[in-house]
C-alpha cells in the first residue's frame, strides 16, 4: 500500500462518500484497485514536490502526520474529478490551495518538514569512501625485473 495512507484513511476521510466515489457496477463493489491508484498519485505528487530537499519516502513520524493530511485532500481532489460531475465538495478548493503552496515552499526551501535531508547534489566521495582488502600479493616491487 502507501507511504503515508492507505484505504482505510481514505474511507474515512470519504466517509460517505467513499462508496459512491470508488463503486464499480460491474463488480457491485468497491473498486480497490482505484482507490490504489489515487492513493499511488496523491503520494506520488507530495514525494515529486518534497525530493529535491528530503530522502523519500519520508520516515520522519512528525513529517508523516502532515503527508498524511494532504494526500488525502489530494486523494480528494483525485477522486472527485474523476467524477461525471467533476465537483469538488465545499472548502475542499481551500485546502488543496493550502496544499499545493505548502508543497511549493517545501520545494523552495520556505518550508521544513524537520525529516532527514535529501544529500546535496556533489559530495565529496572520499568522506563516505571506505577501500578494504587483502595485502596484495603483486606489487610493482615484486614484480620488478618481470
Amino acid at each position: 500500500m502507501g507511504n503515508y495512507i492507505d484505504r482505510t484513511d481514505v474511507q474515512n476521510r470519504l466517509r460517505n462518500t467513499y462508496d459512491d466515489v470508488y463503486y464499480d457496477e460491474d463488480t457491485d463493489a468497491v473498486n480497490t484497485d482505484l482507490v490504489d491508484a489515487d492513493i499511488e498519485s496523491a503520494e506520488g505528487i507530495v514525494d515529486g514536490s518534497i525530493a529535491m530537499k528530503y530522502i523519500t519516502p519520508v520516515t520522519s513520524a512528525s513529517a508523516i502526520r502532515l503527508l498524511t493530511a494532504w494526500c488525502l485532500t489530494l486523494v480528494e481532489e483525485i477522486a472527485y474529478t474523476a467524477r461525471a460531475t467533476g465537483e469538488l465538495p465545499a472548502g475542499l478548493e481551500k485546502r488543496l490551495e493550502r496544499v499545493y503552496a505548502s508543497l511549493e515552499a517545501i520545494a523552495n526551501g520556505d518550508l521544513s518538514l524537520g525529516a532527514t535531508p535529501a544529500p546535496a547534489e556533489q559530495t565529496d566521495v572520499t568522506d563516505s569512501l571506505v577501500v578494504a582488502g587483502d595485502t596484495p600479493m603483486m606489487t610493482s616491487d615484486g614484480m620488478a625485473g618481470l
